[in-house]
């Protein structure tokens, strides 16, 4: 619980400093209260008796009278309080009890109310060991040797009180005794007196509270004369405002002090009105000796042969000798002099014990002692560090936590540190000297781990026996933790340490806070009941017993715990707790997160989850991690995953008319051995390097293979359906092959499965999606499949419904903007093989794209690897002329680029307002309006629909379009062109009809494409086919071209490599030139900029290296905005 000041009232919390209040924090409970009393008549005032221990194992005794608000039962005021300590007022002791006070006053505010906590008793440890006895005696050997050398220590104390004195009066000062420790001391009291008319003697004292004088609350009273005054500025450098008595006379303060006093001559020894002032004797010589009287020893301290001297322990000491004072000639220190002098009736046993506590100090030589007085004999013995582990209860508030009671172990027996006893002990009739040195040192380590001095009560020790006995230390290594956090900490990576530093540890029989620390996770693998499952057995192996983990797999699954959280803490049995480091735990989370247990039974994982398998034996990094044992069969599949690089090719069936390359056979192995296995995978090859062929070489395989092989349906964009008909009449005649498509296509519905490949668009899947639900197909393949990269539309919805047995997809960009497209694909190939949205999102979307974790695209590749086969034409570049990439920059004339500047500034300015309004998630369809602009207007004033866009003719670009193709015509090269604006195609034919150049132009509008494909291919005097990006970037086959020209750039590189590879493709015989037309000091500079930050995501899954930043922030988009120069 806090003790900020929110818990006592500020008028409460304001007459303390914020030091006392943070000393008050080790008191301020119950266990360091030894008693407190509140009483009260009216249920408003009251007066609380107490006692506090101090810093050692002394206590203090308080009187305090405050008020209280009934009604809201809290503290209200303090009107008066006192401290037996040595600050007196507003010391941590009243503190203390005042918080345990007002902590108590809803419960018990009463008329009389009665408050004592139970303290903290010693007591013995369960057997072998047990406490020693220490005969009894009413001297107090442990106090009489902490105050002896307490003594040797002193420091000087400061008090403080209050009040007002009369006026016309002087002032009297009294010494005053009182007990302290063992020892008697002194103070003195001031007050005011009134001089008898006589002129001999005084009346009636009031109290005079001096300090408040002194410490400037008060004026000096008006009878102080010259030598009070010079007393009020020696105790005003002597005292601090807080205190409330005068100091203890001892030191060298109380002797100048004494002199002062006896020089006012109104120092009373005695009672004031009767007695004579205090006056100074000469100094006199101390004689010290020892006496016995009936077996006893006493101490004797004579002056001028006088016994009983009372002695003022300062320096020099002070003797007082009726109403007389003078000082002690001696050399002894007047603080031990006056403890010596309270040794009365001594025990000669006790009496050996005085002589050995002091013949070990300085003073050994200058006090003697009779010869009766035998030497101690003492034997030494290196005693065992013994600390005892324990759980405080929840009772033991502030200091609920985890304790390590320590004690030391001498000859079998215990005893506390030396701090909290003698340094002598008794032992079956022998005198044991205790390792004082050896203590201290093992304390001091204690504090390295974190273990810090405190009381504890014994509540739930119902047989005292079982107590634990010592000295309470709580772990308190890092406040801002849990106890069981701290205590985790320390069991795991500190005890051995501790031990080895010679602790002897214990624990309470019923101490449910041991560790288990496991250094490995047994993995075991079932084929399951249903072949499509198997099951998956985590545990942990201790002491020949199994622990399974998959409750607590679970949780992390569920939960999402991190390396950044905890490691995993389990309950095993009602005294231990396992702890899997999270390095050991991470390999099973990263791999295994698609884990399914909805039925609460074993975890399984699918046939279409093996890649998660393949990833944590990859992670785990040894052989045999995972126990196949239970499922050979999928341990070989697994196996032949690791590495299919190495799979036999197949022979091309003779009925396939082509020959294939090494890499094609290839590729139709591969499809091969993965729906030999039943498993889907992604052909993303390429543009032109033939996954038509290839896939149509597999389909003929099936069906010369597998005489049930039946019906394969073929999803492709509406441009390319007429090229898989001719590919497959060209390359598979054997195979009967339909085209769904067109109006008349609904009389062929009743008939599909009569077919072995039906061929149709994706927009048409919707449409027919009622009579592709009613078949189940050999073979579902999507061509150009990054069509459904979008899993969440209606179209990519329908198509993962479909039936199938085997499933492909054919694309040479599987991943064009996001990962989310690559998983949408894998998720028609295999659901769960990259566990659903969510979960891909969080362990590798996510991860990857905004945090740029090298380690999830690691873990990402590796487990795609198998299922996804690409080759690029620089790995079959053999096969392929050259090709050859420029990039053309092209100067705008001064009026085009200034209709781009005014288009620039608008929209710069029209997008930051957006975005400060809207933010980027809000603004993107604006945002997207306004680059459009600025790209139309690099390419064509014309393009841009604005007033000033009208009066701009000048097209820098079109120009220099127009001279590059009026070479290349001359030359009979054949150019494809590509645009993204159909209206910029429209502007380019225009010019190209008045320059005499044939060319034919495709467009999303264009319904007889084949027919243009093969007047360009076949007509040598049409050298310019028009293309719009969209609409013929994917799907034809033009490799009559040898030049591209890229109009404007697209953000996507991607698309841009697609649409070139219409004519740089399998059947190209001639070099490539690919031209890309750039305007300068453009936005379309820096799209070339974001293309390789497209290029730089895909390459990273692609290849071995590939890293990259994938973001496209805020900054990044108004940076499109900005003037280049």
């Amino acid at each position: 619980m806090s003790l900020s000041s929110s818990i006592l009232p500020k008028s409460i919390t304001e007459d303390f400093t914020k030091a006392t209040i943070s000393r008050a924090h080790a008191y301020c409970n119950q266990y360091s209260i030894k008693s407190l009393q509140a009483t009260s008549d009216d249920g408003i005032n009251f007066v609380i008796k107490s006692e506090v221990f101090g810093s050692g194992k002394e206590a203090y005794s308080q009187s305090i009278f405050v008020d209280v608000n009934s009604r809201a039962k809290t503290l209200l005021s303090i009107l008066d309080a006192e401290c037996s300590c040595p600050v007196g007022y507003f010391c941590k002791h009243i503190y203390a009890v005042l918080f345990m006070f007002n902590k108590s006053l809803a419960e018990r505010l009463t008329e009389s109310t009665a408050y004592t906590p139970i303290t903290a008793t010693k007591s013995v440890s369960a057997p072998p060991t047990k406490k020693a006895k220490i005969p009894a005696s009413h001297f107090d050997k442990a106090a009489f040797e902490r105050q002896f050398n307490d003594n040797i220590r002193l420091e000087k104390s400061t008090l403080l009180s209050q009040g007002k004195a009369p006026s016309n009066l002087v002032i009297a000062y009294q010494l005053v005794a009182f007990k302290e420790g063992q020892q008697l001391s002194y103070r003195i009291e001031a007050s005011y007196v009134r001089i008898l008319k006589s002129g001999d003697g005084y009346g009636k004292p009031q109290s005079a509270n001096l300090t408040n004088i002194v410490a400037g609350y008060a004026k000096y009273p008006d009878c102080a004369d010259i030598k009070d005054l010079e007393i009020f500025k020696y105790l005003q450098a002597q005292i601090n405002r807080y205190a409330i008595h005068l100091p203890s006379l001892t030191g060298e303060y109380g002797a100048q002090f004494l002199k002062l006093l006896i020089a006012t001559e109104r120092f009373f020894v005695g009672d004031i009105v009767m007695g004579k002032h205090c006056t100074l004797a000469p100094d006199l010589k101390l004689d010290i000796d020892w006496s016995e009287v009936n077996g006893t020893f006493r101490f004797n301290a004579q002056i001028n042969g006088k016994t009983n001297t009372k002695i003022i322990p300062t320096t020099p000491a002070f003797y007082i000798d009726g109403n007389k004072m003078g000082q002690i000639v001696n050399d002894i220190p007047g603080n031990q002099l006056a403890l010596l002098n309270t040794l009365k009736d001594i025990s000669k046993d006790d009496m050996s014990f005085v002589r050995h506590t002091i013949e070990k100090s300085t003073l050994g030589k200058q006090i003697k002692f009779p010869s009766k007085v035998k030497k101690l004999k003492t034997e030494k013995i290196t005693p065992k560090a013994i600390a005892h582990f324990s759980k405080g209860s929840s009772v033991n508030w502030p200091h609920y936590g985890f304790f390590a009671d320590v004690s030391f172990e001498y000859d079998g027996t215990r005893f506390e540190p030396h701090e909290s006893g003698t340094h002598i002990i008794e032992h079956n009739g022998r005198l044991i000297e205790k390792d004082i040195k050896f203590e201290k040192a093992k304390l001091e380590t204690l504090g390295g781990f974190g273990f810090v001095k405190s009381r504890r009560a014994y509540f739930g020790y119902g047989n005292q026996a079982h107590k634990p006995f010592g000295e309470s230390y709580i772990l308190n290594s890092n406040p801002y933790l849990e106890p069981e956090e701290q205590w985790e900490g320390f069991y795991v990576e500190d005890l051995e340490d501790f031990k080895l530093l010679g602790w002897q540890v214990e624990f309470d029989d019923d101490f449910a806070h041991h560790y288990i620390v496991a250094d490995d996770i047994d993995i075991g693998i079932e084929e399951g009941a249903q072949n499509d499952w198997f099951n998956v057995h985590l545990s942990v192996n201790h002491n020949g017993n199994t622990i399974d983990l998959q409750p607590l797999i679970m949780q992390y699954l569920q939960k999402g715990l991190n390396k950044e959280e905890h490691d995993l803490v389990a309950i095993v049995d009602k005294n231990h707790r396992l702890k899997i480091d999270y390095s050991i735990i991470e390999p099973v989370i990263n791999s295994l997160f698609e884990l399914n247990d909805e039925r609460g039974g074993t975890l399984k994982l699918s046939k279409y989850q093996i890649g998660a398998l393949m990833s944590l034996e990859e992670q785990l990094g040894k052989s045999g991690a995972i126990d196949y044992s239970k499922a050979n069969a999928l341990k070989r599949f697994v196996d032949s995953l690791k590495d299919t690089t190495k799979l036999p090719l197949l022979d091309t069936p003779k009925e396939v008319q082509a020959t294939l390359r090494d890499y094609q056979r290839y590729g139709v192995s591969w499809m091969d051995f993965l729906s030999k296995h039943e498993m889907g995978g992604l052909l993303a090859d390429d543009m032109g390097l033939g996954k038509t062929l290839q896939t149509l070489t597999w389909l003929q395989l099936q069906h010369d293979t597998d005489k049930d092989f039946g019906t394969s349906l073929i999803i492709a964009p509406t441009s390319v359906v007429g090229n898989w008909i001719r590919e497959a009449e060209k390359f598979t005649p054997k195979l009967t092959i339909l085209l769904l498509h067109g109006s008349e296509r609904a009389e062929h519905y009743d008939n599909l499965l009569n077919y072995d490949i039906v061929v149709t668009s994706y927009p048409l899947i919707l449409k027919d999606e009622e009579i592709h639900r009613q078949n189940t197909y050999s073979a579902l393949i999507l061509d150009e499949a990054q069509t459904i990269k979008n899993a969440k539309t209606k179209q990519a919805q329908s198509i993962f419904t479909l039936s199938a047995k085997h499933r492909f997809c054919l694309t040479g960009t599987p991943l064009e903007n996001h990962l989310g497209e690559l998983w949408s694909q894998f998720n028609f190939l295999m659901p769960g093989f990259l566990g659903n949205d969510s979960q891909f999102r969080k362990h590798f979307k996510n991860p990857i794209e905004k945090h740029q974790d090298s380690d999830r695209l690691k873990i990402l590749k590796s487990r795609i690897a198998p299922f996804m086969l690409r080759r690029t034409k620089a790995l079959v570049a053999k096969d392929l002329p050259e090709k050859t990439e420029s990039i053309e920059i092209i100067e705008l004339p001064n009026t085009q680029k200034q209709l781009y500047e005014s288009v620039r500034m608008t929209m710069e300015k029209k997008v930051r307002e957006l975005l400060k309004k809207q933010g980027l998630a809000k603004s993107h369809i604006h945002i997207l309006d306004a680059l459009l602009k600025l790209r139309q207007s690099c390419c064509h004033p014309q393009l841009v629909k604005l007033e000033s866009a009208k009066k701009v003719h000048e097209s820098a670009k079109l120009d220099y379009l127009l001279e590059m193709l009026t070479e290349l015509a001359a030359e009979k090269r054949k150019v494809l062109v590509f645009s993204q604006f159909v209206e910029m195609l429209d502007l380019i034919a225009l010019e190209l009809g008045k320059h005499k150049i044939q060319y034919v132009q495709l467009t999303g509008q264009t319904k007889n494409r084949q027919k243009l494909i093969d007047d360009f291919s076949d007509n040598a005097d049409i050298t310019v086919f028009l293309i719009s990006l969209k609409a013929g970037g994917t799907g034809l086959n033009l490799v009559a071209a040898d030049t591209v020209i890229h109009f404007d750039p697209w953000w996507n590189p991607a698309v841009e490599a697609q649409a070139t590879d219409r004519a740089y493709r399998i059947g190209q015989d001639k070099p490539v030139t690919v031209y890309k037309l750039i305007a300068k000091d453009s936005v379309e500079e820096k799209i070339l900029k974001l293309q390789q930050k497209k290029a730089d995501l895909a390459s990273g899954l692609y290849n071995k290296d590939g890293q990259a930043d994938f973001k496209l922030s805020e900054n990044d988009l108004l940076n499109l905005f900005e003037p280049i120069v």
